[in-house]
């Protein structure tokens, strides 16, 4: 194993998420969505007391554009589920926050395991010669060794026999 630092640069990767909730509040629409759909309908009856037919013309662009919102798909969610979105990239342009300082995607050392807590002290590695698998536990101090055995006629042998061969192959492994 070299202790070697890569000087591979890492680009960024696409990050998949769940899916998105497809339970609604009313009728499977979504809380933005409803309110964008209060709006439109709240100006349509507003129009048609106030002025009648007329005044629906020229409220037209609001109810208009709150039904495009509620119900206009744009990459798997409805506009108005952009809005929140589209602000918060806005701000962090305008402030100039669009760069990590810190690296984000960056490897693993050479032999270790991507695991929680204490397990991720776990070394790897693999003997090229007899394919063995061996894992190295620092703080348990133990070294596990796996290694695939093969016999043409192992699963005909009777049960107490595979089973001494199997004792003998640890034992053996175990020195």
């Amino acid at each position: 194993m070299s202790n070697q630092q890569s000087t591979v640069e890492f680009g960024l990767r696409a990050v998949q998420f769940s899916r998105l909730t497809r339970r609604g509040i009313l009728l499977g629409l979504s809380l933005p969505q409803l309110i964008v759909l209060a709006v439109g309908v709240l100006s349509i009856v507003g129009a048609l007391y106030a002025g009648g037919g007329i005044l629906l013309t020229w409220t037209a662009p609001i109810w208009l554009l709150s039904a495009a919102l509620a119900w206009t798909p744009v990459g798997g969610r409805k506009l108005i589920e952009w809005v929140p979105v589209t602000f918060r990239w806005v701000a962090r342009t305008q402030a100039r926050q669009t760069v990590f300082r810190r690296r984000i995607v960056k490897p693993r050392p050479a032999g270790t395991l991507a695991l929680p807590g204490d397990a991720a002290a776990l070394r790897e590695w693999e003997d090229p010669e007899t394919w063995a698998a061996m894992i190295h536990d620092p703080h348990n101090q133990t070294l596990t060794a796996i290694i695939a055995v093969s016999h043409p006629a192992f699963v005909l042998l009777d049960p107490s026999e595979q089973e001494r061969r199997v004792a003998t192959w640890g034992r053996v492994l175990a020195t």
